[in-house]
């Protein structure tokens, strides 16, 4: 293929095909059903352009959050809370014909347990060159989505817990000097020891117990409908992990 005939980046492009598609569950409420790529030819070149050239997709802030969201959705605990379906859907749209709309030719379901199940459209299945271009490109944006899905490891959560444990000390340690009447080696063992506690209790509270609530609160209906909440909330667990 011709580089020139490709932009030197397309991840606009690319991302512009990902979209989720919502059910609604209750007058006010929808939730993300499948992920639903829509390819056209043009789409399929890049696609195999940037396979073939081992060029990375970069998901989009935005997509990678309703992405993250819509996972979320599908954890066995979070059922209770939404839904019961337990994989992730995968559909590509695209139009055999210029003249009609795109409609629903590969789908794939991929499970917890990481079984994948798919369906092919007979008018696919009867063009093996064609079903050969969109199953790659299929699995190809799959592939690109799923390897972004994990949160990056940071530092945050130790610099957060180092501030609330210092902070908690220097009030307690102050108390302890100046009001408790004990000898020096007493007060520095009770210090000592209400370290290492805070230190446990800190470190399970913002690591565990914070980390569901900002979860449970991403899976709550009235949440599930706002992007700017979603947003907010993946990025603070992010900061966590």
């Amino acid at each position: 293929m011709d580089n020139k005939n490709f932009p030197v980046d397309s991840n606009g492009l690319l991302n512009s095909c990902i979209q989720l598609k919502f059910t609604r569950i209750s007058p006010k409420v929808t939730i993300p059903q499948q992920v639903c790529f829509r390819l056209d030819g043009k789409l399929l070149e890049q696609i195999a352009h940037n396979q073939a050239n081992q060029v990375k997709l970069a998901v989009s802030a935005t997509n990678l959050a309703n992405l993250r969201h819509y996972t979320l959705l599908n954890l066995p605990w979070s059922q209770p809370l939404t839904f019961t379906q337990s994989s992730l859907t995968f559909s590509t749209e695209y139009s055999l014909d210029n003249q009609q709309p795109s409609t629903i030719l590969f789908r794939s379901t991929i499970s917890l347990e990481g079984k994948i199940s798919q369906q092919i459209k007979q008018e696919l299945a009867h063009n093996p060159s064609l079903l050969k271009q969109i199953s790659q490109a299929h699995y190809w944006l799959i592939a690109e989505i799923l390897a972004q899905l994990p949160f990056k490891s940071k530092a945050g959560s130790s610099w957060l817990l180092v501030g609330f444990l210092a902070i908690a000390m220097v009030v307690i340690n102050i108390l302890i000097w100046y009001l408790i009447p004990l000898n020096y080696l007493t007060k520095l063992s009770i210090c000592l020891g209400i370290f290492l506690l805070l230190k446990l209790l800190l470190t399970r509270l913002i690591k565990h117990q914070l980390k569901y609530w900002i979860i449970y609160h991403l899976l709550d209906r009235l949440s599930a409908n706002s992007g700017f909440r979603q947003r907010i909330g993946l990025k603070v667990m992010s900061f966590l992990l």
